[in-house]
């Protein structure tokens, strides 16, 4: 049998464990995975325990006849690997170019075997299942559309080659921009690509030759698709929920068809489990929201005018955006809602909580530098989210750095990052990136504006119609401060100094203040004063306690400062009623890996003596890290305390999978109680 992928030392350990374990016990005749073929096309999809969620599950797929209890790595004819999902849900997908076929192209039976990796390798979890007769296919007709059919949210093409690009259409208008099929190789690769779900109707599917992100040949060979099942309901698209202008409010945006109007949100407290179902109407809330088309007119200075209709970057048109606010929530309830517009209600019932004493504390998690993309790229990123959010335990909103998503114009690279369930139910604050959310100018930011809806934005301060502009709110007795766009020049300086300025002036009474940017306010590569003069001055005499940014791909923390210089260069965890200002930077917490090429000696003489706690690339090969942090802030009358927890993950390689956590770096600041 002839094996046309090389097997990892990992997958090999695996089925070793099986070859030793045994798969005694397991049952054969319950279905534990559905399967579908087209042509070339193949999806395996299940669902697990959700406790086995983050963890890795490996698929391997071996002949029908093979003896499952003494299996070696030639029985392998595939093994896939997919990072089980918060539900204990799990997908693979293949074709038949990624695994064993013999000379006539007539694919055998398989059955295929799962196991749980990581963490429970010694606790193997093993289940079998045959998936019958696989269709046969040929590899003499490589051209675009030979094979197209739908499947459960899902386009499933052959014959697709490594260059191109697909685009999605309906009702002539663009479903969900582009994805480029980067995972095929050969001329009878399979490609799949999910959307969230339509009105009935047609769908095109065009290919485009890729030459460079600013210009791709359209390809004359198109196949039309008919979706059949669906009903004029649909699902509200790239959906997420962030802080309101303070604990008790919430701001949401999502996707929308366009020309759609009279967008809008309804909520009611959640009296139980059948409220997810049954949306309960008569005790809820209906608050009226805003909306407008998406409108990307410009990328990288070119014009999209006559003639470039058929550009892949032309969004314009394409959808509709939908922003709301919901006020009044009450402390330690739990709400459910939906949204909509004047068509109806979306699709879908999601919930969220609110804190029972947020003015006695709370806790929150950070990220900085997702790249989120599409497919398995994103994998880690959603180890790292599952990682999180089961080590704060119900966090209170997440806070990102910046540098998002790894292009700014992928429509599929938004989708997939709010895909995930528990950015419907925890808040999330960003900062858009300098580099990847606006490739260094605000204009290119241009479908971040449409996906974040922050509360109390300036109009005048750090302002562009693609981003917004600088913002803050409160929660709790915390200020937190989010800088949009923290440009070098002097007049951006100055609004932004004017913004802090103001923004503490108004908030006098917060016991905390956190300031946050993508772009490093100082300390690391741009000093202070040669990046934001007078700044280190300027922010801890406005009173600031901490100052977040991303960007380096390094994790530090510098010592309490001011003037440029540390205050107190004994290296602690812990400060009581210090001086000046820390300033953290915090690392990737996607599949980019750590910076490597800096060292940290430089770090620590470039106007910061930084206290080294740098993450960085794993030396062990086949792995990355990954990274979060977590806040827990106290606010009682006995205890008035910032603590701040990061966390490095060794993810696989491969698939993103953790394989070990622990604690990077710990910093706890205290004040002293005020009678």
């Amino acid at each position: 049998m002839k094996t046309m992928r090389r097997i990892t030392a990992l997958l090999i350990l695996t089925v070793l464990l099986i070859g030793t374990v045994g798969l005694s016990g397991f049952a054969q005749e319950t279905p534990f995975l559905r399967s579908y073929d087209v042509q070339s096309y193949v999806c395996v999809a299940g669902k697990l325990e959700a406790a086995d969620a983050g963890y890795t599950a490996n698929m391997m797929l071996v002949e029908s006849n093979a003896d499952l209890n003494s299996l070696t790595s030639d029985d392998i004819g595939y093994i896939g690997q997919s990072v089980i999902e918060p539900d204990g849900s799990y997908r693979f997908e293949f074709t038949f170019s990624d695994f064993t076929y013999n000379t006539d192209n007539q694919v055998n039976n398989y059955q295929v075997i799962l196991n749980i990796a990581g963490e429970k390798m010694t606790e193997t979890i093993t289940k079998a299942s045959v998936i019958s007769e696989l269709v046969q296919f040929d590899l003499d007709t490589p051209q675009f559309g030979s094979a197209v059919a739908q499947i459960e949210n899902q386009y499933a093409l052959q014959g697709l080659r490594y260059t191109m690009l697909i685009g999605f259409y309906t009702e002539g208008y663009k479903l969900l921009g582009i994805t480029r099929a980067d995972k095929v190789t050969g001329d009878d690769g399979a490609f799949t690509y999910q959307y969230g779900d339509i009105p009935q109707g047609t769908v095109r599917a065009k290919a485009f030759l890729w030459e460079s992100y600013e210009r791709s040949i359209p390809l004359a060979d198109t196949k039309e698709i008919d979706v059949l099942g669906y009903t004029t309901n649909r699902s509200a698209m790239c959906l997420t929920i962030a802080p309101g202008l303070d604990e008790t409010q919430r701001n949401f945006a999502w996707y929308d068809l366009p020309g759609i109007d009279g967008a809008r949100i309804q909520y009611a407290v959640k009296t139980s489990e059948a409220d997810l179902i049954t949306f309960p109407e008569e005790n809820a809330i209906t608050a009226a929201g805003t909306c407008g088309a998406v409108d990307v007119t410009e990328y990288n200075g070119l014009a999209l005018g006559e003639g470039k209709e058929d550009s892949i970057f032309k969004h314009e048109g394409d959808y509709s955006w939908a922003k709301a606010t919901i006020t009044d929530l009450e402390y330690g309830k739990t709400y459910v809602y939906r949204v909509g517009d004047q068509l109806g209600w979306c699709q879908g019932i999601y919930e969220f909580k609110t804190d029972a004493t947020p003015e006695d504390g709370f806790r929150f998690i950070l990220f900085s530098d997702e790249h989120c993309t599409n497919g398995s790229a994103a994998a880690p990123l959603v180890s790292a989210l599952t990682k999180a959010v089961n080590t704060c335990e119900e966090p209170s909103f997440i806070f990102t750095m910046g540098d998002i998503m790894d292009l700014p114009w992928i429509e599929s690279y938004y989708t997939s990052y709010f895909s995930r369930p528990a950015l419907k139910s925890i808040p999330l604050a960003a900062v858009p990136g300098t580099t990847h959310d606006m490739l260094w100018s605000p204009r290119e930011a241009s479908l971040f504006g449409h996906h974040f809806n922050m509360p109390n934005q300036s109009k005048t301060s750090g302002y562009t119609k693609n981003l917004g502009g600088n913002y803050w709110y409160t929660y709790g007795d915390v200020l937190f401060i989010g800088i949009m766009h923290n440009g070098t020049g002097a007049a951006a300086i100055a609004e932004t100094k004017a913004f802090i300025e103001q923004t503490v002036a108004e908030n006098q009474d917060t016991k905390w203040r956190v300031l946050c940017s993508h772009f490093p306010f100082g300390y690391g590569l741009n000093t202070v004063n040669n990046y934001f003069p007078g700044g280190s001055d300027f922010i801890a005499d406005n009173g600031i306690d901490i100052v977040f940014n991303g960007h380096l791909h390094q994790y530090f923390r510098t010592y309490q400062m001011y003037g440029g210089q540390p205050v107190n260069t004994d290296i602690t965890n812990t400060v009581t009623d210090p001086e000046g200002t820390v300033y953290v930077s915090l690392n990737t917490t996607g599949f980019r890996a750590g910076s490597t090429g800096r060292d940290p000696s430089y770090m620590a003489v470039v106007g910061s003596n930084a206290v080294r706690y740098y993450s960085t690339l794993s030396e062990i090969e086949g792995y990355y890290t990954t990274h979060f942090s977590i806040a827990s802030v106290k606010t009682t009358d006995t205890e008035n305390s910032f603590t701040l927890t990061t966390y490095q993950n060794v993810c696989d390689r491969t698939t993103g999978a953790i394989t070990d956590t622990k604690i990077l770096d710990t910093y706890t600041i205290t004040k002293s109680c005020q009678p």
